[in-house]
């Protein structure tokens, strides 16, 4: 059984008595332990496709299934991470990270604090543990949020843009941290399901499995990407894969602005 199953999937957006065509006729499956990066332009519908998957929009026609039952709302089996940061400014940092793991009611107290500790020094936050958000910079909140959705060991991640705000230095390290904690519950358990919306190609080619390219409001094309779990960064990006995969996608994106404009496809 497929871990996320969607089938046939419509949602119009609503704003008083106007509604627009979100998500037209999706389908898509994703198998347990899959990472699966989803890429398009602006406006294609991968931001709501998360907020569907995570249960916090409803009213759509056609399946959207965890484990074969029907998403009718949130549930501690996912956890999501927003483009835009999303912390209690009231509470520490830290607290912010314990208060996504009181949700779980799995660790005691003293665990979920070491815990916590353990996950803002791998986000690169330890010393800013007692800090507020207000006190932080937009990425370093972003780093905290991360931390947090990591921290409660979901079995399914759900990222919109995680690294957007996020400078290269800590983004490629937070990369690195997702790859690595993806390998280890792959060997450990059944695996980390991940769906990460990104509008990055590198990066999109660096951490999927499979990579799913949108159009607006329906799948266009889906990519098997030929790495394995512990695949390195320097490895991926010097092989003639990476360099085919890059072409395919930037020419799929192309395409899609040559409709816009009028033009013709370019092919790369």
């Amino acid at each position: 059984m497929n871990k996320i199953e969607i089938n046939n999937l419509t949602f119009n957006y609503k704003s008083g008595k106007s509604e627009y065509l979100a998500l037209d006729d999706i389908s898509l499956s994703v198998k347990q332990g899959e990472f699966v990066c989803v890429i398009g332009s602006s406006g294609c519908g991968k931001s709501t496709l998360i907020t569907l998957l995570a249960g916090l929009q409803t009213g759509f026609t056609g399946e959207a299934l965890i484990d074969g039952v029907q998403i009718t709302g949130p549930g501690t089996e996912r956890s999501v991470v927003f483009q835009h940061y999303s912390l209690f400014p009231w509470m520490s940092t830290k607290k912010n990270i314990i208060f996504g793991m009181e949700q779980v009611k799995k660790w005691s107290n003293a665990e979920m604090s070491s815990r916590a500790d353990e996950y803002l020094k791998r986000v690169g936050l330890a010393e800013y543990a007692d800090k507020y958000p207000k006190e932080l910079s937009g990425g370093m909140r972003q780093r905290v949020a991360i931390a947090r959705s990591l921290a409660v060991e979901s079995e399914i991640l759900l990222m919109d843009e995680p690294f957007g705000a996020i400078d290269t230095k800590n983004r490629m390290d937070l990369q690195e941290l997702l790859l690595e904690l993806c390998a280890k519950e792959n060997k450990d358990k059944n695996g980390k399901t991940v769906v990460f919306v990104t509008h990055d190609i590198d990066e999109a080619i660096l951490l999927a499995d499979r990579i799913i390219f949108m159009e607006p409001k329906r799948i266009k094309e889906e990519i098997a990407v030929p790495f394995g779990k512990d695949r390195k960064r320097k490895e991926v990006v010097a092989s003639e894969e990476y360099s085919v995969l890059r072409r395919k996608l930037v020419s799929l994106f192309y395409a899609e602005l040559s409709s816009k404009v009028g033009g013709e496809e370019v092919v790369l």
